[in-house]
């Protein structure tokens, strides 16, 4: 019934109208496929990466944790997991994110994931508050930025289950601790931009990160780290657009000659 229902409006719009309506959904059509090839070709090989480079000699600024406002503890550890387990303990570097193979962070098209632990064995007092500052280098004397996006990023840190000594040893398919470091239980997050490099990175950590601090006082503390942003998509371009406006406009005519007739 609805086929048919289908088949008498059509045929209640006049010939000019159709035409014109045809062209417009394939039009937009092929405009939506056009943008995602595009999209995903303007993509390819490029980064959505934070904290790339921090490893002697760009590494210039410090890893911390500012408790209460005063107190600073550098990280004891930290590093990156990639998406397949993989974690040198040799490699203080803590990129997060894709590292592309097209753009100056000279990677593999794969995604990071990265981790710090800090040493809370002198902590005798209740945090109330926390900071996590991280360094993110600048390109020069980077080869590259520590930031390197065609848009805006957000960092995000969560909490971490697996063992420490996990964490911070040699691993070659170790997925669930790469898993782990992004997701789970959000501590903070903090939108990552092109001004951010050469500068200290600042995440203000929430009452969960409270807690889990507050808890591991007297011992050692782990936190993750995640690039939660989307890939970024491209808009329309304006001739596309002014096409479709005009397919509009041409099913207004039609109708309005259908009306005068």
């Amino acid at each position: 019934m609805a086929s048919v229902l289908h088949r008498k409006h059509c045929w209640n719009l006049g010939r000019g109208e159709i035409i014109v309506r045809n062209f417009v959904k394939l039009l937009v059509a092929s405009t939506f496929m056009g943008t995602l090839g595009v999209a995903g070709a303007a993509n390819a090989g490029l980064s959505n990466v934070v904290f790339e480079y921090t490893y002697d000699p760009y590494l210039t600024g410090p890893q911390q944790l500012i408790l209460n406002g005063s107190t600073v503890i550098d990280a004891s550890y930290m590093g990156w997991y990639d998406q397949n387990g993989a974690h040198s303990a040799n490699n203080p570097d803590y990129l997060a994110g894709t590292c592309g193979s097209s753009d100056a962070c000279f990677g593999n098209d794969i995604n990071y994931n990265d981790f710090f632990v800090f040493d809370l064995s002198n902590i005798t007092f209740p945090i109330t508050s926390a900071t996590l500052s991280l360094f993110n280098p600048s390109a020069p004397p980077a080869p590259g930025p520590g930031f390197l996006s065609i848009k805006p990023l957000t960092y995000t840190n969560w909490d971490v289950t697996s063992t420490i000594r996990d964490v911070i040893a040699d691993q070659s398919t170790a997925t669930d601790i790469y898993t782990d470091l992004g997701s789970g239980i959000e501590y903070g997050s903090v939108v990552v931009t092109s001004a951010d490099n050469g500068a200290q990175v600042l995440v203000d950590l929430n009452s969960d990160a409270l807690l889990a601090l507050n808890e591991a006082t007297g011992g050692l503390f782990a936190i993750g780290g995640s690039v939660t942003s989307p890939v970024p998509t491209e808009a329309p371009e304006p001739l596309t657009l002014s096409l479709i406006g005009g397919g509009l406009a041409g099913i207004a005519a039609a109708r309005r000659r259908k009306n005068k007739a």
